[in-house]
């Protein structure tokens, strides 16, 4: 899945690619953590609720794969 934009430009000295791998992180992790006990009620969550889209967009990441991304979560969610 190619994220768009997520080449590091430099901004008042900071890397603002780092901002957008943060934001992969925690969605990868929130993926992740979909299969812990007693992590998932946050998951779920953090995936229906408006964190993943906010997380999303600042990563760069387009609608399309946004939208597979949370099909991905919803088949681990129903599993």
């Amino acid at each position: 899945m190619k994220i768009a934009g997520a080449e590091h430009v430099h901004r008042g000295g900071e890397k603002t690619g780092n901002v957008r791998g943060l934001m992969e992180g925690i969605i990868l992790q929130s993926i992740e953590d979909l299969w812990i006990a007693g992590e998932e009620g946050d998951c779920i969550q953090f995936f229906r609720g408006e964190g993943f889209g906010i997380c999303a967009d600042i990563a760069g990441i387009n609608l399309h794969d946004q939208v597979r991304l949370l099909n991905l979560a919803n088949r681990i969610i129903d599993f």
